[in-house]
């Protein structure tokens, strides 16, 4: 046991001062890495920033007004019925889709606006087919600066000449949390408001390894979206219906002039906004708006890294590497928590947990910036008690060597 703890105090001592800058330096590193890699997982884990989301119902930033850039046309009533076949060709039923018919007006419409980018979110499931769907598919391959939505799961009944315009609208959800982020580049392609993002701004999100870059600056694959909440009102600060019907609305009362007049300089995002909508930490909302949510940070730059943000966490996990280093755990000094080491463990692990937190709460309301506290919760736990057996090492060395010299004096 002496022989042990003699070497281990000489291969760590933990009373140099190079020892602990060098090792702090090393840990506040790999936190920021694991945080980094953590954030672009695209499920919530931990104690993510999804967590967080109360802090963005509390905060001012929830109730800005949506951008009016976006025309939403929706068409949640614009529907048909077509039949539906087996594998072997025999009649199964019916199914209601969106009607085509409607949809191809629309788009030859828009074929003569001046629209900034045109998103269809509506599924094309493998098997349906109406008599509208070659002129449909026609005019799809001619639209320029246009995406449909795709789906990585499904059959897409498109035409092939259309596939180019096809982009992913799928994203990442618990049953818990709901819709809180978006995975921009996914493994069966990049989705739709990335497809925005690179048509409109020029961006261009590509993996190196577990690492993302946009334009050879590092960033993040997955965000927090913030929700707008007014996203829930049926109409907008105007008085204008927020999300009015295709067919019913805004093809019955204006005319194809109008309707291109409309698109004008806009993002367009038609899609079933009744129907087609899910549950997030605001409410229930819209798939469309949660595809144009989540391209508007793009647009802000929401997933490039913060380098200052950075800069300050690495200090700060360095900072506090070096004083748990440098002393004995606070909860030490109680005689009652040296007798149960168990207890003073997790006397330190919620302590850090609970100054961590009110930092990233802090840090997010002043950056819209956040970090996962329970990685450095725990690694600071552990690292105050591998000083803690140093030290205990360190004062048994001295005690023995002292012991061991003064035995020499009497002899």
């Amino acid at each position: 046991m002496r022989l042990d703890a003699d070497i281990l105090h000489r291969l760590l001592p933990p009373y140099s001062r190079l020892w602990r800058a060098v090792l702090s330096a090393i840990v506040a590193l790999a936190l920021v890495v694991g945080d980094y890699l953590l954030d672009n997982y695209p499920y919530p884990v931990l104690d993510d920033v999804d967590s967080l989301a109360f802090i963005e119902l509390m905060s001012e930033r929830v109730a800005h007004q949506t951008d009016d850039s976006v025309l939403y046309l929706n068409v949640a009533y614009d529907k048909q019925l077509v039949p539906v076949f087996d594998d072997f060709g025999d009649t199964m039923g019916s199914a209601v889709i969106t009607d085509r018919a409607v949809l191809r007006h629309l788009l030859e419409v828009a074929e003569n606006a001046d629209y900034r980018f045109l998103v269809l979110d509506v599924r094309f499931d493998d098997g349906m087919y109406t008599d509208s769907d070659s002129a449909l598919w026609a005019v799809m391959a001619r639209l320029p600066r246009f995406a449909y939505s795709a789906h990585s799961d499904d059959g897409n009944a498109a035409d092939s000449s259309t596939l180019h315009a096809a982009s992913i609208s799928d994203y990442g959800a618990t049953l818990s949390t709901g819709f809180t982020r978006w995975q921009y580049l996914q493994p069966a392609g990049e989705s739709m408001p990335l497809t925005i993002y690179r048509s409109i701004d020029g961006g261009d999100i590509r993996r190196h390894g577990c690492f993302y870059t946009d334009r050879g600056r590092l960033c993040r694959n997955t965000l927090f979206i913030p929700l707008p909440s007014d996203v829930l009102l049926p109409e907008r600060a105007d008085g204008q219906v927020r999300y009015p019907l295709l067919g019913s609305q805004v093809m019955r009362w204006n005319s194809d002039d109008e309707l291109t007049g409309m698109m004008r300089d806009r993002i367009v995002v038609v899609g079933d906004c009744d129907g087609d909508t899910h549950d997030t930490y605001i409410g229930s909302v819209p798939g469309p708006v949660l595809i144009s949510c989540a391209y508007d940070q793009l647009r802000q730059g929401a997933h490039l890294l913060n380098w200052w943000f950075v800069s300050f966490i690495f200090i700060v996990y360095g900072l506090i590497c070096y004083r748990v280093l440098s002393a004995s755990p606070l909860w030490e000094r109680f005689g009652w928590v040296r007798r149960h080491p168990a207890l003073g463990t997790l006397l330190s692990f919620f302590g850090w947990e609970f100054l961590l937190t009110l930092l990233s709460i802090a840090m997010y309301l002043i950056m819209a910036e956040s970090f996962i506290t329970f990685l450095p919760a725990v690694t600071f736990t552990a690292l105050g008690w591998l000083n803690s057996d140093l030290l205990k090492n360190n004062t048994g060395i001295k005690t023995q060597q002292k012991l061991k010299s003064n035995t020499y004096a009497t002899v």
